[in-house]
Formats: C-alpha cells, structure tokens, sequence
C-alpha cells in the first residue's frame, strides 16, 4: 500500500476517481498507469478488470462486505447521505480497508473516514483484488534480522484506545495471553547519613570522646631520704 492522491484533470466521476486512487494504493502504481475512462464506476471497473488481468490480478466483488473478514486489502463504496434521505443520485465515496476487524486506512475523498470500522458503515458494494495465479510461490529468503520489542499495546475493540501492556506470556500454538499491571513503585531514596555514629545491636554504644583512667595509687616504696655531710668549719 502506497499513499495516493485523488487524480486530476480527469472527465471521470469523483467517485471513479476516488476508486482509482485506491487501487493505485494496493497494486502500488503510480495512478496514472491505471486507465481511466469517463463515465460513472460501472464503466470504470470493466477497464480496471482489463488492465488487472494484464498484470495477472482480478477485481472480485464482495457479496456481504459489512461481515467481510479478511486480513488484506479491499476497496469499500461508502454512502455519505443518509440512507433514508429522498435522493436518486445518492452521494459516494470510495475507501481502502484493511485487517481483521477491517477498518479504513485511505480515504482520498473523506479523510475524516480514517480509522472507522466498515462494520458501522453503509457499504453499497466492495472489491478485492486476487491473483489469478492459486499456485503459492516459496517465499524468498529472509534474513536473519534481529530486534528488541519497544512496547506491547493492545485494544478492547475496533476504534478503542490502546492499552500499553506491562507484562505478556506467549505459549506456542496458542497465540500470547497479555496482563495490565501497574508499574512498580520507584524504589525509595536511603536516609540522608548524619554524623552520629551507628551502633551494633550486640555490642554497647562507645562514647565520642574519651575520659582520663583514674589514677592508680603505687605499691613501690618511697625512695629513702639522703643527707649530705654537714661542711667543716
């Protein structure tokens, strides 16, 4: 899929023209490859079907496209006007859908219809393009490429928002089961340290300054008293 533009300076129908950018987005061609008549879709999509059998595609119509389940590409013709409103020329826009459930993904005429599921649209009719080659082809080498996952998010439902996940469990040929936990506390900073000093709990705190011993009398005997000879006169 490629982002394409509504084509211009074109006698065709703005829904034809819508329905061609779409088709230019899935075969990822350039819309002025694809031909383009003048008149309504109905002329268009037998030019289209002509030119998609040269590249080896079809364009298949999809009976039921509001139930439609499939994960690829398909074109949906939308009604814009309400379905009750008294029109004979009812007002269309064409649409790119993709996934399962599908949703839009290009819109050229009505970008506000992004991201709306087709369940919930008017859809009128709806095509896929299909090979018309069944044989599967060996897929080509890949290569042994590498990565980290980023984040896991996942949606209740179709347009819901996403829900980042925390934790996920894979189990083979089950697909993964997924939990919502909140994020662990932040672990708490450590006491800002003071300058008493800490204790064991097993020996007894020591004082921070020391105190003279107690004098210890002696036990040796005083040194005799000495005289000198008296001096001769």
């Amino acid at each position: 899929m490629i982002d394409v533009d509504l084509p211009e300076g074109s006698a065709a129908s703005a829904l034809t023209r819508g329905f061609a950018a779409c088709l230019a987005s899935v075969t990822e061609r350039s819309v002025h490859e694809l031909p383009l008549p003048a008149g309504d879709l109905s002329q268009a999509l037998g030019a289209w079907r002509t030119w998609l059998a040269e590249h080896g595609s079809g364009l298949v119509p999809i009976a039921e496209p509001q139930t439609f389940q499939w994960p690829g590409w398909w074109i949906a013709v939308v009604r814009t006007d309400p379905i009750n409103a008294p029109s004979t020329d009812p007002s269309e826009v064409a649409a790119l859908a993709f996934g399962t459930p599908p949703g839009i993904v290009l819109s050229p005429q009505d970008p506000t219809m992004l991201g709306r599921a087709t369940a919930d649209l008017p859809i009128t009719a709806a095509y896929a393009v299909a090979s018309l080659d069944p044989v599967p082809r060996p897929a080509p080498a890949a290569f042994d490429l590498h990565g980290t996952v980023e984040a896991l998010a996942i949606a209740r439902a179709a347009e819901a928002d996403m829900q980042l996940l925390d934790t996920a469990q894979a189990r083979a040929g089950h697909g993964s089961t997924a939990t919502a936990t909140p994020p662990a506390p932040a672990p708490s900073a450590p006491p800002p340290t003071t300058g008493l000093a800490t204790t064991s709990p097993s020996s007894p705190p020591r004082s921070s300054t020391s105190s003279p011993l107690p004098a210890t009398p002696s036990t040796s005997p005083p040194p005799a008293a000495t005289s000198s000879p008296a001096a001769s006169t």
